[in-house]
């Protein structure tokens, strides 16, 4: 019988060790998470509408750059906006904005970046792009030289 005891006691001792041990190990990678630098990078596709709520002709690219970390990220002009379409090569599109870069994004900030339609495609025709789709993304490159992409976004030629 006090045999009983002791390993009912020694049980509840390693189940308390385990919760402590799994507590330890959730708190560790959520500090962990939160110290790493990441950026979120978001293509997307629309209208630009002006002051006087009238919409642009033209239908644009938006490349929306997110810093979804704890730290201040410096985001570098020269590899902004590197639509990549699938296949051989990479088209460099020259972006529009309203900032200047180098840009640093403070925690929780983001900035966006855009290209009309029919700049884009007369660039990749340019390029020698002549599929009649294009699988593209935004590729964003970091003040130390990490690169974050965005979705796959398909596009018609026509």
């Amino acid at each position: 019988m006090m045999f009983d005891n002791i390993d009912g006691i020694q049980l509840v001792i390693a189940a308390i060790g385990l919760l402590a041990l799994i507590i330890s190990f959730l708190v560790y990678r959520q500090t962990k998470n939160q110290n790493k630098r990441f950026l979120s990078v978001e293509l997307t596709n629309g209208f630009i509408v002006y002051e006087n709520n009238s919409l642009s002709d033209d239908v644009y690219f938006f490349i929306t750059v997110r810093n979804a970390s704890s730290k201040n990220i410096v985001v570098n002009s020269f590899n902004l906006l590197n639509i990549r379409v699938r296949g051989k090569k990479y088209a460099l599109i020259p972006p529009q904005s309203n900032i200047v870069f180098p840009h640093r994004l403070q925690e929780g900030d983001n900035c966006q970046v855009w290209i009309s339609r029919e700049d884009f495609l007369r660039t990749v025709e340019r390029d020698g792009f002549t599929k009649s789709s294009l699988k593209i993304r935004a590729q964003v490159m970091d003040g130390t030289g990490n690169r974050y992409h965005s979705n796959i976004f398909k596009i018609r030629m026509n």
